[in-house]
């Protein structure tokens, strides 16, 4: 076999693997609606109609793309036709939407069935996939269904005339042949004649297909070296075991000396304590044992934990095979030439992450050339060159972390055209287009709904490319940057984890629970003051970045049942800001605890599909701490109510009564600068530092850090070390050259915990050095007043 067929096959094996799980996605969508019109009177959740339209679509668009790269035309027509349809409903109400959607349920869950089979790789009459002709019959079937679909439910269904009647036989003989694989194709020419001449819908149902298992194969070093740690634990058990023993012992020996007291009161006191001293020793000798024990514990189980992440890790060039044909096809179908090349493809990352980025990739690489890359004429007279660069580069950040660039040297991103599109669709007024920065025009493109294409192809112009790229880029715990220049190219920058068997989250507590809200979906931690809050339209409401945002407490959210507040003190409150896509929320808890790496386990039967909850973790001391989903909270905010007891009025009178007089003026606050790129530090810092008094202000990065030092006054500084732009080694040192600063006190917080690292802060000029992961912050406080 020729190295193209090896490459064809591997690259047909991926996409019926990809296909089966989009299909897969779509089914669960429509799944999830059924199951919550079934059970309307239980307390079951499921997708909403116009969630269920919003994944189907998503999906379908993601479908596509992957049936293009292989050339499955039929597929990628019957996609683009559905896809179509799925659109046509997004504007109807919401009520006419849900009861739409449930009149067509059967028809829609008929064409699922239908796109199982196109990715099927033991159907058809051969057992191997369709052939050429099942898939043309497959197609129209498909077609007939999807112009059954309709947008009057209550509309009384017309009388069945004999030709309709015909072609719902006809179609019904297709499914039935599928099944069977008793037909000649002739027989099978007729029946596609009468169903090209007919719109009425076919009453039939086909198969469902079972999901497959998914494998993947592991180089056989790294499940040897699994196998060989998992051993090493084995020596760990009997060492604890060994421990254990001797722990008994000694007890056992402290009981017979408290016997033996109590026989022999006469005994000298000389004697009792060197009983006594024995037995001590002995103790601090096992407590030494069982300390060596702890370390080895945690470093066998950290290796082990590695390496069994290790047999996730594949090669990302691995999902990249099929993109120079995909890449040279999309080019000739748009008259461009585009030389295509891949940087860092054999950097390895989870085998889960690559299946969840190969459909934003994609998007973004038919987006760069649709929309970017020129065509040959316009680049020359251009000044460039007629034959245009596209170049995806993958590099390691750190060892956590992944960047994937796409990066072309198209036309660039036009912002006054993007402006005036966004005003055409009515997304923004004239007046707040014209006022948006070049970045904020930039991030325009990221809503859903917009598009600078005037006619929807089969490539682009639907509005849905790049948000659901944003979507699936955050659902991983990442983010997506852009950058472009007009004239010269537009890049996009990915940032990702490079494993998935934790998210990054922040621990909070509401009425003495304790919850987890992910990182990927929490703009900000801010402090506010209840005068600060507004009552608007029922619901209280707060002004951030120039936006009204409704805001509610976590309590009344979950229905917790409130705490009465003790004392008399009127405190700031903390508030959590969230995003889901182009909703914003506050959300009120009683204290932000900590930041950390969190494994989510799926909630079971019966919580499976609670509101308001993606899944589970346990924390180090046992305790079960639910996650926050954060779609359904930011939801649940905008439609909680206020009393008007919470109005700024209300706050105002009650802190007349309750505020605590012996609150230091700010004229005698100390100022601390916060210099940190982490959203969750800066969170736990600032909730740490002002809850003791002081006065916080933030930065991103030491560079910004220089800027604040000379704008204003500072009294010490706490910063991290790994940031962009300037780390925090820099900075230090940049502050000690300077005479103005050169005396201001700096804390370094950071994740890096070795000698040499604590060395290199303290040569640069630090005061002291804490670690983030165990952070004390009674002794960081300690440190901070012992420093000003």
């Amino acid at each position: 076999m020729s190295t193209d067929e090896e490459f064809l096959k591997r690259l047909r094996a991926a996409f019926l693997d990809e296909g089966k799980e989009i299909v897969a996605q779509i089914k669960e969508a429509f799944d999830h609606f059924a199951n919550r019109n079934k059970a309307e009177k239980s307390d079951s959740k499921g997708y909403n109609a116009r969630e269920t339209i919003s994944k189907c679509a998503s999906s379908l668009h993601s479908l596509k793309g992957a049936a293009r790269a292989v050339n499955e035309d039929e597929l990628t027509a019957v996609c683009q036709l559905l896809e179509t349809a799925v659109l046509s409903y997004k504007p109807l109400p919401d009520e006419a939407l849900e009861r739409t959607l449930l009149f067509n349920l059967d028809t829609f869950i008929e064409i699922i069935d239908a796109l199982e089979s196109f990715v099927d790789s033991e159907g058809g009459i051969t057992g191997d996939g369709l052939t050429d002709v099942e898939k043309q019959g497959l197609k129209a079937m498909v077609e007939l269904k999807i112009t059954s679909l309709s947008l009057d439910p209550v509309k009384p269904e017309e009388q069945a005339s004999p030709e309709s009647i015909r072609t719902a036989e006809s179609a019904s003989s297709i499914e039935s042949l599928m099944q069977t694989g008793t037909f000649n194709v002739t027989e099978l020419r007729n029946m596609l004649g009468t169903l090209d001449n007919s719109t009425e819908q076919s009453a039939s149902k086909s198969k469902t297909t079972q999901k497959t298992e998914q494998t993947i194969r592991v180089p056989l070093a790294r499940l040897n070296r699994l196998l060989g740690e998992s051993e090493e634990l084995l020596v760990l058990k009997g060492r604890m075991t060994e421990r254990l023993g001797e722990l008994t012992e000694i007890k056992a020996r402290l009981d017979q000396a408290a016997r033996q007291q109590l026989l022999h009161q006469g005994k000298s006191e000389q004697y009792q304590r060197s009983d006594l001293k024995f037995l001590a020793n002995q103790l601090d000798e096992v407590l030494r044992e069982i300390g060596r024990d702890n370390n080895n514990s945690a470093q066998m189980i950290s290796r082990f934990l590695e390496t069994a992440k290790s047999l996730t890790m594949q090669p990302i060039s691995t999902v990249l095979e099929g993109f120079p044909k995909l890449v040279r096809e999309l080019a000739r179908d748009l008259g461009k030439d585009v030389d295509f090349s891949v940087e860092g493809g054999h950097l390895e990352i989870d085998r889960r992450l690559l299946e969840r980025i190969k459909d934003p990739l994609i998007h973004i690489i038919r987006n760069a050339l649709d929309h970017g890359i020129e065509s040959p004429e316009l680049r020359s007279k251009a000044g460039k060159p007629s034959k245009a660069s596209l170049q995806l580069s993958i590099k390691n950040i750190n060892v956590e972390n992944v960047e994937i660039s796409i990066i072309d040297d198209g036309a660039g991103v036009n912002a006054d055209i993007v402006k005036r599109k966004a005003v055409e669709r009515n997304l923004l007024s004239l007046e707040e287009a014209t006022n948006l920065t070049y970045s904020q025009a930039l991030s325009l493109i990221f809503r859903p709904d917009f598009s600078t294409r005037d006619e929807v192809s089969d490539i682009s112009g639907r509005g849905l490319g790049l948000a659901i790229v944003k979507e699936k880029v955050e659902e991983l715990s990442g983010r997506l940057e852009i950058s472009s220049t007009t004239g010269s190219g537009t890049t996009f920058r990915m940032v990702l984890p490079s494993k998935m068997a934790a998210f990054s989250g922040i621990r909070i507590l509401s009425q003495q629970q304790s919850f987890v809200v992910p990182v990927a979906g929490l703009l900000r931690g801010i402090r506010v003051h209840p005068l600060a809050f507004e009552t608007a339209g029922g619901k209280r409401t707060f002004f951030v970045d120039g936006r009204l945002i409704p805001v509610a407490s976590l309590s009344k959210v979950l229905d917790l049942p409130e705490a009465e507040h003790s004392g008399n003190t009127f405190e700031y409150l903390e508030m959590l800001v969230l995003q889901h896509r182009e909703k914003y929320a506050g959300l009120l808890v009683d204290q932000v605890v900590d930041q950390g790496e969190f494994t989510v386990k799926p909630l079971s039967y019966p919580l499976q599909g609670i509101p308001l909850f993606s899944g589970a973790t346990m924390m180090s001391s046992g305790e079960v701490v639910l996650i926050l989903n954060i779609h359904d909270v930011v939801e649940a905010v905008h439609t909680v109510k206020t009393d008007t007891s919470s109005s700024m009025l209300a706050n105002l009178l009650d802190s007349l009564d309750t505020k605590d007089n012996t609150t230091k003026p700010s004229s005698e606050r100390k100022t601390v600068l916060v210099v940190e790129d982490s959203i969750t530090s800066r969170v736990l810092l600032k909730n740490i530092l002002e809850s003791a008094g002081y006065i916080v202000r933030m930065a991103l990065d030491g560079a910004e850090g220089l800027k604040a030092l000379a704008t204003m006054k500072t009294d010490l500084v706490i910063s991290d070390i790994e940031m962009p732009v300037m780390d925090g080694l820099t900075f230090v040192k940049k502050i000690r050259e300077n005479e103005a600063t050169r005396n201001t006190p700096v804390i370094l917080v950071t994740s890096l915990g070795s000698e040499s690292d604590r060395k290199q802060g303290v040569e640069a000029g630090a005061n002291a050095y804490f670690i983030k992961g165990n952070l004390d912050q009674e002794g960081l406080l300690d440190t901070v007043k012992t420093l000003l």
